[in-house]
């Protein structure tokens, strides 16, 4: 059961990883930009870390205590703040800068109302970084997250099954069309560009949920 368990949370790091990579290296050209507000200075920070973002969570991972539910709710959390209107308009991208900080909030607020929340965490997240998150970051930037999400944190089963079935096809947002503005605000829309508003979900704990194995 626990070699079961262990492979399930490998592999949702895995798919959270590459779909955190993949628009990090997306946004890339963001990085060099001016940041214009506090939003987008807050998760940029005072340091990157040098190491890649994949690398950064699977240092997490390997620290421990991390089940394979989180990454995926940390996936559709990260969708719901780029979706926010406070994210649009303060355009922030998930990009090399920002990354590693979105990941780690992400990731807490997964863990924490998915039933799986760790004391230690912050610092966890403070020495996976190489010390350049620091772990007295994390509350203030827990907050402006949840603000701007609206504090919408229920996932239902068929959204969260969902979701697994996106990230495993490496679509968790569909293709851009050729505009430039909307192509890295990592957000889900119609086919006539409508925001689903079905998806809009009051702030309540994600029920226990499962990553189905292939």
């Amino acid at each position: 059961m626990a070699a079961a368990g262990n492979a399930v949370t490998s592999r949702s790091l895995r798919l959270f990883s590459d779909l955190v990579e993949a628009q990090a290296r997306r946004c890339s050209a963001y990085a060099s930009r001016p940041a214009k507000n506090d939003l987008v200075r807050a998760f940029r920070g005072g340091a990157t870390p040098g190491e890649p973002v994949g690398k950064f969570l699977d240092r997490i991972y390997r620290a421990g205590a991390v089940e394979g539910t989180c990454f995926v709710l940390a996936g559709v959390y990260l969708l719901r703040f780029f979706r926010s209107p406070a994210a649009i308009e303060a355009r922030i991208r998930l990009e090399p800068t920002t990354a590693h900080r979105l990941a780690a909030v992400a990731l807490f607020v997964g863990g924490k109302f998915g039933g799986h929340p760790h004391r230690k965490w912050t610092p966890v997240f403070e020495v996976c970084s190489g010390r350049a998150i620091r772990a007295m970051e994390m509350a203030a930037l827990e907050r402006r997250f949840l603000r701007a999400s609206d504090y919408r944190l229920y996932v239902r089963a068929d959204e969260f099954e969902s979701f697994v079935r996106l990230m495993e096809a490496g679509q968790p947002t569909p293709a851009p069309a050729p505009a430039p503005v909307a192509d890295c605000r990592f957000r889900k829309r119609k086919a006539g560009g409508e925001e689903d508003e079905r998806r809009r979900i009051r702030p309540c704990l994600p029920i226990p949920a499962v990553v189905p194995a292939k």
